[in-house]
């Protein structure tokens, strides 16, 4: 018979992720260090879990077993009845920022995401998993000279940083009908804090105190997304995968305040603001040649301009992404370690949903990466590496070039065995 034993080494995972859930959870981030993120929600990540990292971010059309895959909650169902899979990733970037003549350069890293995939049937899979939804971080300061009453000049410094982020955390199933659709939801939790500080000082006047300004946007709410994936099989060695996705637009649930601090302390509220997240929708596909060759790409349309934000609707601009990605096998049944390798390849051109009079911000990126197996290619090391450059509409805006190396384990855990009674 077919009974449940859950494995020493899967006992500690779960425990493990969910201690990383927590502690993710209470902590701030402070993952990046674009001048950007100052506005909006900060900068938009994507959920690209594991080898879709090296594929260009594409996921809407992916439909494998091994793999997590919360871009397209229908691709749950690909799962192996008889295991348990477990998947993080972490990363590290490097930005060089240049503005006309001013260059300046930074390192960070960040655990990006965690997820584990649970067969509940053949053609049954649930998810769960944590990631980051927006990231905000920057800090920069200016300085100046103004006259008093007596025609004294003043020399004052304005500091601005900002820290934290948008979370997303969701729990997602799915269902495969007939052999080739596949319906799947993602019910999501937004959390996060988004703190942006300034400080107005007079560094040669010790008789004026300075006055600290900061501005909390703290976000905690649900909603949920859509997903389809329709897969044809031509032949033995030929699939088609077609994959939508779709998310409601709607308001957020948030609180912001403003605290003031010069002598005294003066905390205000601002109630009645709208916060909004926009409708998106995501199409894709893949084509796969005997379990080797995997060819992909996705388009994403984000409603941002019809959400309101400060309760101004107009204030935030249309978001597109175009992404291509592709993944090679030497060989199905390996005799060298290299034929095991997953070679992958991909590219993305992007624009930002944040609204400047001149034009809209875009992203160019290439990425490229290796699926490292490990344990009879049970568990993965994957490994992607990205570049790429924000294309600004004046020459005079902050120009930026990233390096970012991704690195994600994924591993499976038998979650039935067969028990033999003599």
């Amino acid at each position: 018979m077919l009974t449940p034993n859950i494995r020493p080494g899967v006992k500690i995972l779960i425990a493990g992720l969910m201690l990383f859930l927590f502690y993710w959870s209470v902590s701030a981030q402070n993952n990046t260090f674009s001048p950007y993120s100052r506005y909006g929600y900060g900068i938009i990540s994507e959920p690209a879990f594991g080898g879709a990292s090296g594929m260009g971010g594409i996921g809407y059309g992916l439909r494998s077993s091994g793999q997590i895959n919360p871009m397209n909650p229908a691709s749950y169902s690909a799962v192996d009845s008889l295991s348990f899979l477990f998947d993080f990733g972490l990363s590290a970037v490097y930005t060089r920022f240049r503005e006309n003549n001013l260059r300046e350069a930074r390192l960070n890293s960040n655990i990006e995401y965690a997820a584990v995939k649970i067969p509940l049937s053949k053609d049954w899979g649930l998810s769960l998993g944590l990631y980051e939804y927006t990231r905000l971080g920057y800090a920069f300061s200016s300085s100046g000279s103004l006259t008093d009453l007596d025609g004294n000049s003043l020399i004052y410094s304005n500091a601005y940083s900002a820290s934290g982020g948008i979370n997303n955390a969701y729990l997602g199933t799915s269902v495969l009908f007939f052999k080739h659709l596949s319906l799947g939801v993602n019910i999501n939790y937004k959390f996060g804090s988004l703190i942006n500080k300034s400080v107005l000082s007079y560094p040669y006047n010790a008789e004026i105190n300075p006055t600290s300004v900061s501005n909390v946007l703290v976000v905690n709410h649900f909603n949920i997304d859509a997903g389809l994936q329709y897969e044809q099989w031509f032949g033995y060695k030929h699939r088609l995968v077609l994959g939508v996705n779709y998310t409601p637009d709607g308001l957020m649930d948030v609180n912001y305040t403003t605290t003031t601090t010069t002598l005294d302390t003066l905390i205000q509220e601002h109630p009645g603001l709208s916060f909004g997240f926009p409708q998106n929708l995501g199409l894709g596909f893949s084509y796969t040649y005997d379990n080797r060759l995997t060819l992909g790409m996705d388009f994403q349309h984000q409603a941002w301009n019809k959400t309101s934000f400060f309760g101004v609707s107009d204030s935030l601009s249309l978001r597109t992404r175009l992404a291509l990605g592709a993944e090679f096998l030497p060989l199905n049944i390996a005799q060298r370690y290299y034929q095991a390798i997953k070679y992958r390849m991909g590219l993305y051109y992007s624009d930002s949903y944040i609204k400047f009079a001149p034009g809209n911000l875009k992203e160019l990126g290439l990425s490229v990466g290796l699926g490292l197996p490990l344990r009879n290619q049970r568990t993965a090391l994957n490994l992607a590496m990205e570049y790429g450059k924000t294309l600004t509409p004046l020459p005079g805006m902050v120009q930026e070039h990233y390096w970012r190396v991704k690195l994600s384990l994924a591993f499976s855990e038998t979650w039935f065995v067969k028990r033999r009674f003599n």
